[in-house]
């Protein structure tokens, strides 16, 4: 089936969303996990499976969202409920990624905001023992041995931590032993808290055209920051020998299959493919706009800045090395501590340190909020257009958008206790970056090159696009045979290699480690869920809910045509489809 009623068009300029995708896509993660990945798995070797998924894996996927959601100019579900009814599941599988990473994705502003107002103390917190929170395990980053500083030292047979970490942990995070001490958290990170969404509130309040006006500075002024960190870095002492180690090549890196399980999974991770942005975005581009150009340069761009990033991270750390007379390795660290304790450190030795933090945090700010926005816009927007009643009545959807807004902002208070630091960590790793994420995107392939029908598709864009057939051959390729097997294959090899969820030494009980498979499970359910409903309640034929009869409306009596009216209705709703296209596109 394929819906032809009018599209929703409201990018003012194409460059709208590029902005909106580069503000999705290009996040945080680019920031502490490609660094730290690049160089735990073969340095400048991490880089060629990593760029080999990028092109094979990650553009087609983003490439297939695209075409989708600009051809049928509708919200998620509409989408696939035109081309694959029986596969309508995925759109609130995205969707409920969508929701749990933002639950999460918001903690980290909030202590990236609490780090950003630290930055403006005459001396920089986390680098004193002087604070109320420190212990007797506190190394001073004034009086230490300066060899010692990020190593680990015994102090009367306890480990001592460096001014940042009890900085991070003691006053951040307020951390607990473990999920059997949840409770307390600071009014602090609770008022932070409220400010952020109140801002997502207000960037949101009129909608995704205005909210894209937003990016062009959230998604712009990072770039800049990043290349100003990159050059500065890169002038220091020390720093070209931190790039040095950055990049170093391990070959043998290539033989562990890991390696190449890690680079797809940030690829995806940091391109956000299969969480159902993408087409959302795309949905309001006219017809004929070149998605083709517009994904290759969102891939393009994500790399670089990837890049960047590991540039900047590892040329500061070469020169706190070089400076405390120490080695990189001991800055060794993943996932969030990147962020809030190698960056804090390496900048603080820099003259004008209050100003390098606060331009780091404010970058990393940036960063975060775009994505978190843009991610929460669609997600308002796909429960409103799915739920039209919310429209039926003057300010319905602005209401239902408050009253979600404050859902959300309470239900991310999960994450703000003493034992909030482990709950972020089993959202963090299951919520939207484990093996639902590859199933969901191997569903979507296997929905349209198989099901709707690759050849057929790529129709459908040379119409859209004028005749356009660019690397045809190999877009379908990739759409019915590698892409899917990457898919599949990434989902099993997270499931024969398990192992139990980790927060530091802290192993979870079995409750946990339950509870973080039934949330990665939460998303993918809705795909075969809503196929059992449909066989079960719909009056469709398997063959429309299959997507293989292309039809103009929900006509439930398309086998009762004979031939010679089926040819008149396939003519009439190929022409009604181009009339669309050029009045959409005047």
């Amino acid at each position: 089936m394929l819906d032809i009623s009018p599209r929703q068009v409201t990018w003012s300029r194409s460059w709208d969303f590029m902005f909106a995708t580069a503000g999705w896509s290009i996040g945080l993660g680019n920031m502490w996990r490609f660094p730290y990945l690049c160089y735990q798995y073969g340095g400048g070797a991490f880089l060629i499976p990593y760029i080999f998924f990028a092109l094979f894996f990650a553009l087609p996927c983003l490439v297939l969202e695209a075409s989708l959601g600009q051809m049928i100019g509708k919200n998620l579900f509409d989408m696939w409920r035109s081309t694959v009814p029986i596969l309508s599941g995925i759109a609130f599988a995205g969707m409920t990624m969508n929701f749990f990473n933002k639950m999460s994705y918001s903690t980290l502003l909030v202590w990236i905001i609490k780090y950003f107002v630290a930055s403006f103390s005459n001396t920089l917190p986390w680098m004193s023992c002087n604070n109320t929170w420190n212990d007797e395990n506190c190394l001073d980053f004034a009086i230490q041995n300066k060899s010692e500083l990020f190593s680990i030292k015994q102090l009367n047979g306890t480990r001592g931590e460096s001014a940042a970490e009890q900085y991070w942990k003691l006053e951040v995070l307020k951390i607990s032993s473990g999920l059997n001490e949840f409770g307390g958290m600071s009014l602090d990170l609770v008022l932070f808290n409220v400010l952020l969404w109140l801002l997502v509130y207000l960037s949101t309040l009129r909608g995704i055209k205005f909210s894209t006006k937003i990016s062009y500075i959230t998604a712009s002024l990072p770039a800049i920051l990043i290349v100003v960190m990159v050059i500065r870095g890169l002038t220091l002492d020390g720093g070209m020998t931190g790039v040095r180690y950055y990049l170093k090549i391990d070959i043998s890196k290539l033989a562990d299959f890991e390696v190449w399980v890690k680079a797809a999974s940030q690829i995806a991770y940091s391109i956000g493919i299969g969480f159902g942005i993408v087409p959302s975005l795309r949905s309001h581009n006219k017809s004929k706009d070149n998605f083709y150009r517009d994904c290759i340069l969102v891939v393009v761009f994500n790399m670089l800045s990837s890049f960047a990033c590991g540039l900047a991270v590892f040329s500061s750390l070469g020169f706190v090395a070089q400076k405390l007379n120490t080695t990189i390795d001991a800055f060794q660290t993943s996932g969030p501590g990147l962020v809030f304790l190698a960056y804090p450190q390496s900048l603080s030795l820099l003259p004008l340190s209050q100003l390098w933090c606060a331009l780091l945090f404010l970058m990393l700010f940036f960063l975060g909020f775009d994505s978190q926005f843009i991610a929460y816009e669609i997600l308002v927007s796909f429960l409103s257009d799915f739920f039209p009643s919310l429209r039926s009545f003057r300010y319905g959807k602005r209401i239902f958008n408050t009253a979600f807004c404050v859902l959300i902002c309470l239900l991310s208070w999960i994450f703000l206790p003493k034992g909030g630091a482990y709950m972020f960590e089993i959202f963090n790793q299951h919520a939207g970056a484990a093996w639902n994420v590859f199933l969901i995107c191997g569903c979507e392939l296997v929905a349209v090159a198989w099901f709707y029908g690759a050849k057929k598709h790529c129709q459908q864009i040379r119409r859209m696009l004028t005749g356009s057939s660019r690397a045809e051959v190999v877009i379908i390729f990739l759409w019915k045979f590698f892409s899917p097997c990457c898919c599949f294959a990434l989902c099993v090899y997270y499931i024969v290699k398990h192992k139990p969820l980790k927060y530091g030494n802290y192993v979870y009980p079995p409750w946990a480690q339950a509870f973080a498979h039934v949330l990665s499970l939460s998303s993918f359910v809705w795909i075969p869920g809503y196929a059992i409903y449909l066989l079960l309640t719909s009056k469709k034929t398997k063959a429309e809910l299959f997507g293989r009869k292309r039809l103009c409306s929900n006509d439930d009596d398309g086998d009762k045509r004979t031939e010679v009216e089926k040819a008149q209705m396939e003519l009439q709703c190929t022409k009604l489809v181009e009339d669309s296209v050029v009045e959409n596109n005047e």
